[in-house]
């Protein structure tokens, strides 16, 4: 069955491969989407005031 985006609903899931999520899988996510936010990768961007999260961390841990 093939899924697209205008068939999906809140609390669908998608069946595919699983993977960790390391340091390497972000870096390839941030080269294929372009998006090169220091959020996402600049650990020490991340512990000034702006990269706190509700959670208490940086949205992007090693």
């Amino acid at each position: 069955m093939t899924v697209t985006f205008e068939s999906l609903r809140a609390g669908d899931t998608i069946e595919g491969p699983q993977f960790a999520v390391s340091r390497e899988s972000i870096r390839l996510f941030c080269d294929a989407s372009l998006d090169y936010n220091p959020l996402h990768l600049d650990d020490d961007y991340m512990k000034g005031n702006f990269g706190k999260t509700n959670f208490g961390g940086s949205s992007c841990t090693g």
